[in-house]
């Protein structure tokens, strides 16, 4: 009875690529995503968290995080709908954003 259900995950899996390849031009032919399903990437599973430990009881070295910055694009919602380029700084858990590095610096 278990292989049945398995088969029958497949073809759905199968039937899926299909119809998503049926709508991209610029995906491989369907016969060799029927054959070859795509694999999922992890980042894209809903329940993949990573794990980290708190700092133990008189832990003293902390490493502090690296400073990230560069450009990104933010969603616009209103008045009309689209992705503005903005300045992005994640520095000692603050994040700040601005349309350019300068006016980060202003404050």
């Amino acid at each position: 009875a278990s292989s049945s259900t398995s088969s029958h995950r497949d073809s759905r899996q199968s039937i899926h690529v299909l119809e998503r390849t049926a709508s991209s031009s610029t995906e491989p032919s369907v016969s060799r995503q029927l054959l070859e399903p795509e694999p999922v990437p992890l980042s894209k599973e809903a329940d993949s968290w990573e794990i980290i430990e708190g700092l133990k009881i008189g832990q003293t070295n902390v490493q502090r995080p690296d400073k990230h910055e560069g450009f990104m694009l933010k969603k616009r919602k209103w008045p009309l709908k689209g992705w503005h380029k903005r300045f992005f700084v994640l520095d000692n858990g603050m994040l700040k954003y601005s349309k350019a590095p300068l006016d980060i610096q202003k404050g």
